[in-house]
């Protein structure tokens, strides 16, 4: 018997369950308790009722192929162990805008994807110590790797723990760790390092330092910033303070790439979002896309809708995925199984990242790729970036306010289809909040407006963010 759909919470009463069923072609949870058979404890007569039916419906499949689409899907254990060769595409099959699974939902058992083009531009991981931030952001960087070329999309890995923490030392070594990827341009985990990678940064995105350096310098190759995306990957952020000790530190990276192809993906405990001075994690926060992991409560805070009170304990790498004011539940994939075909987790790692490497002989390269920083160093202080403030980019969200209002739009026609029952007040609290995030980040959140009491309205925030445009 069905008694409900949309958000539900699976509770302890026997016999109660969830299925799976297409509605207008949309995957929804149906709520169902199972009947209890009245008649005599064989079941045989019950066995061949459902055979029965079964055949009538094969009939009628034969029939009219189309109403297959409508048979509900089977409910499956959401595994606390899933790899991610489980969900990857075809190696190299990556399309636009940029989006790479990471683990299996829970709603119809299909891959999560993280879509830092069309959702970001930055992600933040957060949770409680051991619940599996580091293996979120090694099967983030296998599955970015996997799906894109090296021209495409560059990493640069980021950890500032010790050694043997650090995510992209994965791997068994000798060319076959998460360091070895065609993709890296970059390991940091000291703050002259930090420093360096910041001041490459400028050479990618900076228009003023490209043009500067273009035939003045054998060490500069302009990349096509227009087609490549560099994904920076921080983990450990609570020790992120050491990456701080140099000239410039997080701070000037916070600066670099604004409203160009660059993303920021930090990974860390509850505690990264109480520093109301970090300017790196305001910036990556201001995307209001953050994967939550084993904390309920968390989310309730961040006014998720949906029934959190669950005090069930989550296995490692389970969580939600939330965007504003959505969330989704996820398991996140192990980037590879262990022991499965006798074939050990480091041996099955070396298998994946080899394929990558022989597909991608050529890696990723920095624009400025010379080891000498001098002439890119006298490029910067010519330009007046001594202290790398602003780099004259455009804003983070989409890069401009009419792409800004499109994700808007699409945000609210997937809230108002989705059966979540979101009303036209929350809808626009969602759209101040984005354009709120946007205009401080900017710097031009207006001081009153035009409201009662000289409140700020939406149209305020907009006519802020035209005339800085």
């Amino acid at each position: 018997m069905i008694v409900g759909r949309g958000w539900t919470t699976i509770n302890n009463v026997p016999g109660r369950g969830l299925t799976v069923e297409q509605i207008e072609n949309t995957p929804q949870p149906l709520e169902f308790h199972t009947a209890v058979p009245a008649a005599e404890p064989d079941g045989g007569h019950y066995r061949q009722l459902a055979d029965r039916m079964n055949e009538a419906w094969q009939a009628m499949v034969e029939k009219d192929e189309e109403l297959i689409k409508r048979q509900a899907n089977s409910i499956e254990v959401l595994s606390d162990a899933i790899a991610l060769r489980k969900v990857l595409p075809e190696l190299g099959a990556g399309g636009s805008p940029v989006a790479v699974p990471v683990g299996i939902n829970d709603l119809d058992r299909e891959a999560t994807e993280i879509e830092l083009e069309k959702k970001g531009p930055h992600l933040i991981v957060i949770g409680p110590p051991m619940t599996g931030k580091t293996t979120t952001l090694r099967t983030l960087a296998l599955s970015l790797a996997h799906t894109y070329s090296p021209s495409e999309l560059a990493l640069v890995m980021v950890d500032p723990s010790d050694p043997a923490r650090r995510f992209y030392h994965y791997g068994a070594g000798d060319g076959s760790s998460l360091a070895d990827l065609p993709h890296v341009l970059a390991t940091v985990s000291s703050s002259e390092e930090m420093d360096e990678v910041v001041m490459r940064l400028h050479a990618e995105f900076d228009d003023d330092v490209r043009e500067a350096l273009k035939g003045e310098s054998n060490g500069f190759k302009p990349s096509n910033a227009d087609k490549r995306r560099i994904v920076v990957l921080i983990d450990h952020y609570d020790d992120a303070d050491m990456l701080n000790q140099g000239d410039l530190g997080l701070e000037a990276l916070a600066e670099v790439g604004k409203g160009k192809d660059l993303h920021l993906v930090i990974g860390g405990s509850l505690d990264i979002t109480r520093d109301s001075m970090d300017q790196l994690r305001r910036r990556a926060e201001a995307a209001r896309y953050t994967l939550v992991l084993q904390d309920h409560d968390t989310v309730r805070y961040m006014g998720v809708r949906g029934d959190f009170s669950s005090e069930a304990e989550m296995p490692p790498g389970r969580g939600y995925l939330v965007k504003a004011i959505n969330a989704s539940m996820t398991q996140v994939c192990l980037p590879v199984a262990q022991g499965v075909a006798g074939v050990s987790e480091d041996e099955a790692l070396a298998d994946m990242i080899s394929a990558i490497q022989k597909k991608y002989r050529k890696g990723a390269q920095w624009s400025y790729h010379a080891a000498d920083l001098s002439e890119l160093e006298e490029v910067l202080d010519i330009d007046g970036l001594g202290s790398f403030g602003s780099d004259g980019g455009d804003m983070d969200m989409g890069g401009s306010l009419d792409e800004l209002e499109a994700l808007l739009a699409e945000q609210e026609s997937e809230m108002s289809g989705n059966g979540a029952g979101v009303s036209a007040s929350e809808v626009d609290s969602m759209k101040k909040a984005e354009l709120e995030s946007l205009a401080e980040e900017m710097g031009v959140m207006p001081s009153e407006g035009s409201g009662s009491g000289g409140s700020v309205l939406v149209d305020d925030l907009k006519n802020a963010i035209k005339e800085a445009l």
